[in-house]
């Protein structure tokens, strides 16, 4: 079988955060696409440094690193929907029970695909490094301002 090598992630990409009550707390699922679809899932628990965290962590990585690859969304979201941890969360804001962050992963995941991948276009375009640049420096005007608020600053 040949080896698939994942494509490389586009510096530009829209993406939709949706947080999820689990029972190791909130996590936050970020689910990233360019013009030829979902490149990356993201997801973090609203707690840092615990066990669950690394473990969400990790599941992203995966996730992100096989559909980079070419496996079908629809394949993970079959692995992930029914997972169970002991603290299942009943009827979250997705509207269904939520047995484990992996589960939560692959629900959210099925939402979007159904649901709002074709509801958002996706209009991508190269940024003009010129006018980013511009928006970071200050004109006179903001400059003079500045001299102003600082004269008549209370000692």
């Amino acid at each position: 079988m040949p080896v698939k090598t994942p494509r490389p992630t586009k510096d530009i990409q829209t993406s939709i955060t949706s947080k999820v009550t689990t029972g190791c707390g909130n996590l936050y699922i970020t689910i990233c696409r360019d013009k030829t679809g979902i490149t990356e899932i993201l997801s973090k628990l609203g707690k840092s440094g615990c066990c669950a965290c690394a473990q969400v962590e990790c599941l992203s990585a995966v996730l992100s690193t096989s559909i980079k690859a070419g496996v079908d969304p629809q394949e993970l979201i079959k692995d992930l929907i029914g997972v169970r941890c002991n603290t299942p969360v009943t009827n979250d804001g997705l509207g269904e029970d939520i047995y484990s962050c992996g589960d939560a992963i692959g629900k959210c995941l099925k939402h979007y695909l159904k649901e709002i991948i074709h509801t958002v276009p996706v209009e991508i375009q190269e940024p003009d490094i010129d006018s980013i640049a511009n928006l970071f420096t200050p004109d006179e005007e903001a400059d003079i301002h500045f001299q102003e608020v600082q004269a008549n600053a209370l000692p």
